[in-house]
């Protein structure tokens, strides 16, 4: 895992640690990707890199927008209740990460990175526009 931080100029600084386990903390913030939007259950199922997706009530997303918020894409999310017994643990997705918190690049089982270089460079995109958002609104 490769944890980075959002500092004083809304920029996303890597910093140099990497783990193979992820502890399911709450308020603890992950890059992570939507692997699936179960319309029935008014929730996503979100790969942040722990044994078992994250669940991402659809309430729990500031900002929803099904257009943007569909599987595949990439999202900040914050863990709200730890994974415990045979359920994954209960997320929620910020607007915007507040300045000073370590947001943490999850690495698959498999030892690869969630989707490489776009899932990066879009993450990326996200922030500078959520932080331009946050700062001519």
């Amino acid at each position: 895992m490769k944890p980075s931080l959002a500092n004083s100029k809304d920029e996303v600084e890597l910093l140099n640690s990497q783990t193979s386990q992820i502890n399911t903390t709450p308020s603890d913030f992950y890059k992570a990707k939507i692997a699936l939007i179960e319309p029935s259950l008014e929730a996503a199922f979100v790969d942040y890199g722990a044994e078992r997706f994250g669940f991402l009530p659809i309430a729990n997303i500031e900002g929803f927008n099904p257009v943007v918020h569909k599987a595949g894409a990439a999202i900040v999310v914050a863990i709200v209740q730890a994974a415990h017994d045979s359920k994954g643990a209960t997320l929620m997705a910020p607007r915007v990460v507040p300045r000073g918190v370590i947001v943490q690049e999850p690495v698959l089982f498999s030892g690869k990175k969630s989707s490489g270089p776009l899932f990066g460079i879009l993450t990326l995109v996200v922030i500078i526009t959520l932080a331009a958002f946050y700062i001519f609104r």
